[in-house]
């Protein structure tokens, strides 16, 4: 199955990266299309911008970009029953290095979640720095910002975040555990209009 279409364009300061959209999305043809997942609740939040949750679905991306936030999804394409990141198979990466050059004004990488934040460290972080990682390089615990020396001599941080998805974990249970640490994150890097 094929995956959503970048959501940026060159003046975004951040980029919100995710591994591959669920099938709810999928069906959508938007990013985070799960009524349940906790993203554009967060983003509506965290922002002051209560139009990211309540417009329809399939404007809310191009409202996010307004505001500097682009998103992405790891993978390009992959095999997959149902939408959990533990069930991807014989994934095919999007071209984020590639991305990552045309956005001069980027500054911060957030990875949803822990699915994200793996496969960013195997597949994109060799390629944005031009040479293999070197130990904690690698964006692990969540909501600590990894500053990164890129290739081509910028420097953005990159931030594993807890996961949107509905499912609970031990951690983060409801959209406040998440908020704690995506508001933050988010304001810090967003400049408010």
């Amino acid at each position: 199955m094929l995956g959503l279409e970048a959501a940026w364009d060159a003046g975004c300061r951040v980029l919100v990266l995710g591994s591959f959209p669920s099938e709810a999305s999928l069906a959508a043809g938007a990013y985070y299309g799960n009524e349940r997942n906790f993203f554009w609740p967060i983003v509506a939040i965290a922002l002051a911008a209560p139009e990211l949750a309540e417009a329809p679905l399939g404007e809310r991306a191009g409202l996010l970009r307004e505001r500097g936030v682009a998103l992405w999804d790891l993978w390009a394409a992959c095999e997959r029953e149902g939408s959990l990141d533990s069930d991807i198979r014989n994934g095919v990466p999007n071209d984020v290095a590639g991305l990552v050059e045309r956005m001069p004004g980027l500054r911060t990488i957030l990875l949803n979640g822990g699915g994200a934040a793996a496969a960013f460290a195997a597949r994109v972080l060799p390629e944005l720095l031009g040479r293999k990682p070197r130990p904690g390089e690698a964006p692990r615990d969540i909501g600590a910002p990894v500053r990164l020396a890129l290739a081509e001599g910028c420097i953005v941080a990159a931030v594993r975040m807890p996961s949107t998805s509905p499912v609970p974990s031990a951690r983060f249970r409801s959209l406040e555990d998440r908020l704690a640490v995506w508001a933050p994150a988010l304001r810090e890097a967003v400049i408010l209009r």
